[in-house]
């Protein structure tokens, strides 16, 4: 139903923008042809991506979202339309497009937020008469490049880099229209509203990524800090009905945040995986279903409901590193405590365990679909042969 809403609201405002820039019933109509071809295009690509990605977890049960929900892109959206139908108010060297691609990009998916641009590009054009296809070619090879520097965004991306060079590419793009495909002789005045339209992208950049950062990216880190802290409840529900499989979670994320950190993986989420791949045991049963059951209903984050599956369903293939890395960590925690519980006084020489652990792993083929490599396997078992005084020192207590 709100499709249909913004479907209208796109029509009607852009009849209303023609006839507001003197433009006649022909342009009128053609006007508002391309504007709802437009927004049908926009619809149809967020629709696939989730359709996609539906299909791509159907087995699973899990859908991977865009970090903001439909309803936030499409709210985005319109007030992207909004100003793509007062730009012709304005100098068309002076619209910030860069601005809407990276931002529907930013807080969509990069796809579906160039795809979104390029349409309300074209209406905008429309809407001013604009003939100069190479401004057109400018905004649309400028809001490309800033959608793929902006694809991927975390807490190890280099934002002021982004922005820079997203900015500095739109800066030559413009210099070059100017310079070389304007007609009129060159003065300094023509670079004013370049220099007006890269200045204003650059501040609306900074504040997308500051608002993207503050509710995406440091939300994610601190909901990874709370459910990551040993009495998080659902940790203490596992200490209430068994403190060995407690601490064996315990053990298990130790090993999975020195090991991640080692081979440069995603920490918080490999660490979140040891934590909770038998979390099941609160219900009675440590099956995938039940996991997800439990971890749903907690509202987990995905990243980490996938490495758990590769380890719990038995119709899944082990085939990130994250959840080798898990793997390993786990059964090197349950050797060694198996053999502690069985002689507590007893001696045990830790290299010959875990030889033992990645051979016995390594020979039966649990890893012949994985990405890890063999000098990551290397690295994790010198990782785990380094670390004696935790096994005496911690996993020995009562």
């Amino acid at each position: 139903m709100h499709l249909f809403f913004i479907f209208l609201l796109q029509v009607g405002g852009t009849l209303l923008a023609a006839r507001l820039y003197g433009q006649n019933n022909l342009q009128t109509l053609e006007s508002v042809i391309v504007s709802a071809v437009c927004c049908g295009c926009i619809f149809f690509s967020r629709l696939m991506l989730v359709a996609e990605q539906s299909a791509g977890q159907e087995d699973s049960d899990l859908v991977k979202f865009a970090p903001t929900s439909q309803k936030q892109f499409y709210i985005l959206y319109l007030i992207s339309l909004v100003a793509a139908l007062l730009f012709p108010m304005v100098d068309s060297e002076g619209w910030p497009f860069l601005v809407i691609f990276v931002l529907l990009s930013v807080f969509g998916d990069w796809f579906a937020g160039y795809v979104s641009g390029v349409c309300l590009l074209t209406v905008s054009f429309l809407l001013a008469g604009e003939t100069d296809i190479n401004l057109f070619i400018v905004y649309l090879i400028s809001g490309l490049v800033g959608c793929l520097i902006f694809r991927t965004l975390d807490e190890s991306s280099n934002f002021f880099l982004q922005i820079f060079v997203s900015a500095l590419l739109l800066f030559v793009f413009l210099m070059a229209c100017v310079t070389l495909f304007k007609e009129e002789t060159f003065h300094i005045s023509l670079l004013f509203l370049p220099l007006v339209n890269v200045t204003i992208s650059l501040i609306l950049l900074f504040v997308i990524v500051k608002i993207y950062t503050s509710r995406v990216i440091y939300r994610a880190q601190a909901e990874y800090m709370e459910i990551n802290d040993p009495m998080y409840p659902l940790l203490v529900s596992l200490k209430d009905i068994s403190e060995k499989d407690y601490y064996h979670a315990v053990h298990t994320a130790y090993f999975c945040d020195r090991i991640a950190t080692e081979l440069g993986l995603d920490v918080k989420v490999v660490k979140c995986a040891g934590y909770y791949q038998n979390i099941g045991i609160i219900h009675g049963n440590n099956s995938w279903s039940e996991t997800l059951t439990i971890l749903q209903g907690a509202d987990f984050p995905e990243k980490p409901l996938t490495v758990i599956r590769e380890l719990t369903d038995p119709g899944e293939t082990l085939h990130s590193k994250e959840a080798a890395v898990v793997l390993f960590s786990n059964l090197v925690v349950s050797s060694v405590l198996y053999l502690i519980d069985k002689n507590p006084e007893a001696e045990i020489n830790y290299d010959s365990v875990i030889e033992a652990v990645f051979k016995s792993r390594l020979d039966n083929g649990t890893l012949n679909d994985n990405a890890i490599s063999i000098a990551d396997i290397r690295l994790m078992k010198k990782k785990f042969k380094k670390e004696q005084l935790y096994y005496d020192n911690f996993m020995r207590r009562k």
